[in-house]
């Protein structure tokens, strides 16, 4: 998903010391969490359409329409570490960074658009060994167009050329009983 994908990029530029291996791509991939409590998970937890979706009827001679959507992705990123001071301060330096013209033109040279990003929220749970993992939750919220190619059979003239041919008046050539 390009909105991920743009999403992990920013977090491998701006996140101190974070690698590719500690960051992980949604709860709904069925695999398993590292075995050490450092990690982040990013993950799109709502999209929605924004306005009037945009047809292009200029490519319709070949029946085809282009349409655009502008959506808006709500990209929630879990800063998790046993410890809670590591945790927070990833969670708040990515805030920061997204809540400047730095991460707006970040996602700009990607094409999207960042809106805001909301404030850095302490979510701890318990993990597998009983204990407790320190977990802070920034939502940035990423606009994005999606575009859309779909084909539309129209028929170019009908032809009444017989004679059991015409346009029937339902109110004229069917009277009532």
């Amino acid at each position: 998903m390009q909105v991920l994908e743009a999403v992990n990029d920013f977090l491998l530029t701006y996140a101190e010391d974070l690698k590719q291996d500690n960051l992980f791509w949604g709860y709904q991939n069925n695999m398993a969490l590292p075995p050490h409590d450092n990690y982040v998970v990013i993950s799109v937890t709502t999209t929605r359409r924004i306005g009037t979706n945009i047809t292009d009827y200029d490519e319709s001679e070949q029946s085809i329409y282009g349409m655009s959507t502008l959506r808006e992705y709500v990209v929630a990123i879990d800063f998790c570490n046993e410890d809670y001071e590591p945790a927070m301060d990833l969670a708040t330096r990515i805030e920061t960074i997204a809540t400047s013209a730095i991460g707006v033109e970040f996602f700009k040279d990607k094409g999207m658009s960042l809106a805001y990003c909301e404030d850095a929220d302490a979510l701890p749970f318990i993990g597998v060994d009983e204990d407790y993992i320190q977990r802070f939750r920034v939502s940035l919220h990423i606009t994005n167009t999606i575009r859309s190619k779909v084909q539309q059979h129209y028929a170019e003239e009908v032809n009444f050329g017989n004679e059991k041919s015409r346009i029937e008046n339902v109110d004229v050539h069917h009277k009532p009983k």
